[in-house]
């Protein structure tokens, strides 16, 4: 029964250790993509000074 309880305790413990690390690298994504953006931005504003 200890045993039982000891494997639903770590279940929740991942679930909810799984949703955080998703949404740490769903943000991680949109800032990297933000800084792609900007990085196509400005690179672009160089080639028009040229």
């Amino acid at each position: 029964m200890e045993l039982l309880a000891v494997i639903v305790i770590l279940a929740v413990v991942a679930l909810i250790a799984t949703t955080s690390i998703i949404q740490i690298i769903d943000r991680a994504e949109k800032g990297a993509l933000e800084d792609s953006a900007y990085g196509i931005i400005e690179a672009g504003n160089l080639t028009c000074i040229i």
